[in-house]
């Protein structure tokens, strides 16, 4: 079945896609070249990298639950967007930054990755350059914070973007997924729950080794 929506398929999974890739990029490169400076010991990397995956994956059930209930994953991710703009001038507390940056990262996750299957209910091939994306953005996420470009500003502009680019693509998104959404409602429900718990042991990053 394809979903008739305004803009165009093609277009939505192209900016989900990019912001999957652009906030993976942000949030390993605020990683290595804004907390990492300023780890001073081991548990105090421990303790970061726990937050991080704690906030950004343990949080994901929770998010989809929330979403389940007030179906609006484009301003859930946009929200996202801005968490990783306060999570940016939270940089002088580093456990607070990775916690308020991993929040930001799992409101992308979760709603954005959710609104790809809506918009194509009977196909999960266009998760395929969804997923891609993300794992494209850690990669290029550390290697370019690892070699120390500045790029706070561009990443903070372009944030700031993709927050009201998910707004504007989201607009009429709750009339739009009605039908589909009523029509899974019974298989969809009773087993996102579960499946959420299994991305949560999947997904975890093996970032120990980026500080």
């Amino acid at each position: 079945m394809d979903v008739k929506r305004y803009p165009g398929f093609a277009v939505r999974l192209t900016v989900y896609a990019f912001g999957h890739f652009f906030f993976e990029f942000a949030a390993n490169y605020f990683i290595i070249s804004l907390i990492a400076p300023q780890i001073t010991s081991y548990p105090q990397m421990i303790t970061v990298l726990l937050l991080y995956n704690i906030c950004d994956y343990g949080l994901q059930v929770l998010i989809g639950l929330l979403d389940d209930v007030v179906h609006c994953n484009h301003f859930l991710a946009a929200f996202g967007a801005a968490l990783f703009i306060i999570g940016y001038f939270s940089s002088p507390i580093p456990w607070l930054m990775a916690a308020v940056v991993g929040t930001g990262a799992a409101f992308i996750h979760v709603p954005l990755g959710r609104q790809v299957l809506l918009d194509r209910p009977d196909s999960y091939a266009a998760l395929a350059p969804f997923v891609a994306s993300g794992s494209f953005g850690v990669f290029l996420g550390r290697k370019i914070g690892l070699i120390h470009v500045e790029m706070a500003g561009v990443i903070l502009a372009l944030a700031l973007g993709m927050m009201f680019l998910l707004i504007a693509v989201g607009t009429g998104e709750r009339t739009g997924n009605a039908d589909i959404e009523s029509s899974r409602l019974g298989y969809y429900e009773k087993y996102s729950t579960s499946y959420q718990f299994y991305s949560l042991g999947y997904n975890i990053h093996p970032d120990a080794d980026i500080i």
